[in-house]
């Protein structure tokens, strides 16, 4: 079984990022607006505006400043929430880029990395499918997470109670890595038959991926000979349900 489904997943993944800054877009976050009392705000929180001309507000506890991105993703302004702050807010125009230096490139970067770390953390659509519960993030392109319960092959001659494991597999081509973790209950070394005689075992695989979002066929190297039935599953779904998945591979956009 071949790790990734070699070529079957041609956007935005596919390509190298370009080192030309581009238009920090809210979609498709969806609209959260500012309490009436911004002082309430104690961390990191941003404000989706429905409304024409601000795509979004960024608040940030630590550096204490506020960011309004608007203008169609093409306009900032990063003004700073200290107390006794006098400084007109600081303005990055995507139109002049081309004349801007190394601290504003470093300035538009900071901004748009903030926005997507939003994204990742937030989904878009969560599918139940045959395979597992399936996330999908608001992030361009969107991260995959595939979660179930495996249900491990018992030998007719082991009488433990082995629990069913809980499985994530999380598929990423902005982290360029696909991850899969595991959790489940098995009987201890010590006290076996006895109360309390299980511990938990947790398990963690990260693959890199290419930048077309895909690994090499590992398996014929060995790299997977001492995984686990269901870790190996993990993998196994996530493909097998793509076709569920696939339709927001768009740029995070929504089903296509």
């Amino acid at each position: 079984m071949p790790l990734t489904p070699m070529g079957s997943i041609n956007g935005p993944s596919s390509m190298k990022h370009s080192n030309l800054p581009c238009p920090i877009l809210a979609s498709p976050l969806p609209p959260k607006l500012e309490p009436p009392d911004r002082t309430l705000i104690h961390r990191d929180t941003i404000f989706v505006y429905p409304r024409k001309g601000i795509e979004l507000i960024l608040c940030l506890a630590d550096p204490q400043e506020e960011i309004c991105v608007c203008s169609h993703g093409k306009r900032i302004s990063i003004r700073s929430l200290k107390e006794g702050a006098v400084a007109a807010p600081k303005q990055l125009i995507l139109e002049h880029s081309s004349k801007w230096g190394k601290g504003e490139r470093r300035e538009w970067e900071r901004v748009r990395k903030l926005v997507e770390v939003y994204k990742r953390q937030t989904p878009q659509a969560k599918l139940y499918h045959a395979l597992g519960n399936i996330t999908v993030t608001c992030s361009s392109p969107p991260d995959i997470i595939l979660s179930f319960q495996f249900t491990p092959l018992r030998m007719p001659a082991s009488r433990a109670a082995v629990a069913d494991a809980r499985v994530r597999v999380t598929y990423s081509r902005i982290a360029r890595e696909l991850r899969v973790d595991t959790s489940s209950t098995k009987p201890s070394k010590t006290g076996q038959g006895t109360k309390g005689s299980y511990e938990k075992l947790r398990t963690k695989r990260i693959l890199s991926l290419r930048s077309d979002g895909t690994v090499d066929s590992m398996e014929k190297k060995g790299s997977t000979k001492d995984w686990r039935p269901e870790e190996m599953e993990g993998l196994k779904r996530l493909w097998d349900s793509m076709e569920a998945w696939s339709r927001w591979e768009g740029a995070g956009s929504g089903p296509g």
